[in-house]
């Protein structure tokens, strides 16, 4: 190694520090003072690229992420990040082939393996997008996101159980992101184990108090184990969190009308219209109530 390509690693070094602090204008200083003694510096390109990808400049990001992979052709993450603006400017299908470029560069390129799974899931091709995943966990097992999406994707495509294996192996990885409590609650809800999921989103509370989703479908945990005064001191919590959802005053409205509270009930459905005077689920509700 030259001296030059010494002090120029080293150099680097101090940008990529700056650049994951978020400290764009200058890493992009730093970057550009190696251009001039080395024009064709290849990673100097790609992370001036990266920096332009970042702050939304794609036209600029392309060219330069190109112009890196031209000169140095076997950089994985460069491809990564091609990948990566790709999606950006919803070219999907060359984005796909810059994920597998990046794989077949470094096999073992869990970061690339888990933006594929996530593009295969999001053009509708799940079954595609799971061994991706699967891909990404025999790389890195405790990459807590593939685990998190890896579940998502089985709920989607009922595998239920499957899934909540997936949360808790989440969990025990991250044991305070209240997402990963909501979901796995969600999935214990939807087989049946509502004192289970009755937990999972207490927990999810737990770590973020103003869970607006995770009260509401608390409240209807508890309303399937018949315990509707908790169920509505639930759903109350959520509509006090976010008073625009809908459906929090439609589950309230139709905890109350269980609870042979119909006046109050009536007002749960007329807040829906107040906010959202053509919603027909709203006055089907109110004229149940009405006939009784």
């Amino acid at each position: 190694m030259t001296s030059f390509e010494k002090n120029s690693t080293s150099i680097i070094q101090i940008a990529l520090a700056l650049h994951k602090q978020g400290n764009l204008n200058l890493a992009k200083e730093i970057y550009e003072k190696i251009l001039p003694k080395d024009p064709a510096y290849a990673e100097s390109i790609h992370l001036i690229g990266v920096i332009y990808l970042q702050t939304g400049k794609y036209n600029d990001a392309l060219r330069l992420i190109k112009r890196s992979l031209e000169i140095n052709p076997n950089n994985p993450q460069g491809y990564n990040n091609l990948g990566n603006l790709y999606v950006n400017i919803d070219e999907l299908e060359p984005a796909l082939n810059a994920y597998e470029k990046a794989l077949e560069k470094n096999p073992k390129f869990a970061e690339a393996a888990i933006n594929k799974a996530n593009l295969l899931r999001k053009i509708n091709r799940p079954t595609d997008a799971l061994v991706y995943y699967d891909l990404t966990l025999n790389i890195k097992p405790d990459f807590f996101e593939a685990l998190l999406n890896k579940g998502n994707l089985l709920i989607e495509l009922n595998r239920d159980r499957e899934a909540i294996n997936a949360y808790n192996n989440a969990i025990l990885i991250n044991p305070n992101y209240s997402e990963a409590y909501y979901n796995l609650g969600l999935a214990l809800h939807k087989i049946g184990h509502f004192k289970e999921a009755v937990t999972q989103f207490n927990k999810a509370i737990q770590i973020q108090p103003n869970y607006a989703d995770a009260y509401n479908d608390l409240s209807t945990t508890y309303a399937s184990l018949n315990q509707l005064e908790n169920a509505l001191q639930c759903t109350t919590n959520a509509i006090n969190i976010n008073s625009k959802r809908l459906d929090f005053y439609n589950n309230q409205g139709l905890i109350l009308n269980r609870l042979n509270r119909h006046t109050d009930a009536i007002k749960s459905f007329e807040c829906i219209l107040k906010i959202q005077p053509e919603q027909a689920d709203a006055y089907f509700n109110l004229g149940n109530i009405y006939k009784e």
